[in-house]
C-alpha cells in the first residue's frame, strides 16, 4: 500500500481553495495558476489515464495561501494498464507543490510514497513534471503539462508491473531466500534490529498475510516492506528504492 505524508502550515480542503481570490500576476511572463484550478486539471488528466484519487491531503503555505503542498494516493481504474497491481491491493502517490508568488516552480513527483513538506522538501521515487510559472501554462497549457508528467508516470508504472509479475512467478529456494535477505540488510533496506521480523515475515507469515505467502521473490520483496511501512519517511523512501534496486537485480 503506498503512503502519503503532508506536512504545512495549513491543512485545508478542496472548498478552502476555491475560496481563495484569483491570484495576481507579477510579471509579463508570470503566469500564476489557481490552486483549485490545479487541482481540478489533474483530476480530468487522472481519469483521462484510468487514475482516481482515493486519498488527498491539501496544504497552504504564505501570508495568502500562494504555496501549495499536495500529496495523493491514486488507485487503476478497471480500464488501465496498471488494473492487475491494482486487483492486488496496490495503488500509487503523487506529490506536488506550487507558488503563485513566484517562489516555487510547479513540481510533481511520484512513487510508492511521497513526502511533501512545507519547508520545500518533496521525496518521491521519480520527478514527473519541474515548470515556472510562465504564460505558457495559459490557453490549455496547464492541462498539457499535466498530461506528458502523468503519461510519464503511467509508462514508469507498466514497467514496474511487469517486474512485479516476473517477481511473482520466480520461487527461491532457502538458501537463495536467506542470502537474498542478507544482501538486503547489508545494502541498507532496513536496520539490523529489523531482520528477526523480515525472517518471519517470509518464512512464518501469518496465514491472513497473503502478499507473503509461497517462496517467491514477490513474498521476500512483501517481508521487507511489511517492516518499511511506518518508518519515518526518509527510511522509507531510501528502503524502498534499495529494496527495488534488489529486486530488479535478481530478475536480470
Amino acid at each position: 500500500m503506498s503512503t502519503i505524508t503532508l506536512c504545512s502550515e495549513l491543512r485545508v480542503t478542496r472548498a478552502d481553495l476555491k475560496a481563495l481570490p484569483t491570484p495576481a500576476r507579477l510579471g509579463p511572463r508570470h503566469f500564476p495558476v489557481k490552486h483549485i484550478d490545479l487541482v481540478t486539471n489533474l483530476d480530468e488528466v487522472l481519469k483521462a489515464n484510468d487514475l482516481e484519487i482515493v486519498e488527498e491531503k491539501l496544504g497552504l503555505n504564505g501570508e495568502d495561501g500562494e504555496r501549495l503542498f499536495a500529496a495523493t494516493i491514486v488507485r487503476p481504474q478497471p480500464n488501465s494498464p496498471l488494473s492487475s497491481y491494482a486487483r492486488d491491493g496496490q495503488d500509487f502517490a503523487l506529490g506536488y507543490r506550487s507558488g503563485n508568488d513566484q517562489s516555487l516552480c510547479l513540481v510533481f513527483i511520484a512513487g510508492v510514497g511521497v513526502f511533501v513538506c512545507s519547508n520545500l522538501e518533496l521525496h518521491g521515487d521519480s520527478v514527473l513534471l519541474k515548470r515556472r510559472h510562465t504564460t505558457g501554462l495559459g490557453d490549455g497549457g496547464l492541462g498539457e503539462e499535466l498530461n506528458r508528467g502523468i503519461g510519464k508516470y503511467v509508462e514508469q508504472q507498466k514497467g514496474y508491473v511487469i517486474l512485479q509479475d516476473q517477481a511473482k512467478k520466480k520461487e527461491l529456494g532457502e538458501e537463495k531466500a536467506k542470502s537474498l535477505i542478507y544482501d538486503g540488510f547489508r545494502a541498507g533496506i532496513l536496520p539490523g534490529s529489523a531482520f528477526t521480523k523480515v525472517d518471519r515475515n517470509f518464512f512464518r507469515p501469518e496465514p491472513e498475510w497473503t502478499d507473503c505467502q509461497g517462496r517467491t521473490l514477490h513474498a521476500l520483496q512483501s517481508a521487507f516492506t511489511r517492516e518499511l511501512r511506518g518508518r519515518k519517511p526518509a527510511r522509507l523512501f531510501k528502503g524502498t528504492q534499495i529494496l527495488g534496486r534488489l529486486v530488479a537485480a535478481e530478475l536480470n
